[in-house]
């Protein structure tokens, strides 16, 4: 699955001039500014957006919001999607990418 993410990656760095390749928890991943707005870990996708998290949430069994740490709630504007949602992440990521343009100032 992480080749599809390379793939993914690969189509949005061209598409938009501003996304660029980055790293999240040792992961590889998807910036915009700096701002890491998709990653791959764990053979699944994460995905920053933010309000929409909970709500996408509904669409995608078996996702979660991400919780990387064992003493800490977990991070309710990020998304983790399973690998059988593999189809959907390309678009995820762009909604990902909408929303961090969106928050992010020029």
């Amino acid at each position: 699955m992480e080749d599809h993410f390379n793939q993914i990656a690969k189509e949005l760095i061209q598409e938009y001039d501003r996304v660029t390749p980055g790293n999240m928890m040792r992961s590889p991943a998807l910036s915009f500014q700096k701002k890491v707005f998709a990653f791959y870990w764990n053979k699944q996708m994460v995905f920053k957006l933010d309000h929409q998290a909970g709500l996408q949430m509904e669409n995608f069994p078996g996702s979660s919001f991400l919780n990387p740490f064992k003493n800490k709630p977990p991070m309710k504007g990020w998304l983790v999607v399973p690998a059988t949602h593999h189809k959907d992440w390309k678009l995820l990521t762009e909604m990902a990418y909408e929303n961090i343009c969106s928050v992010t100032k020029p």
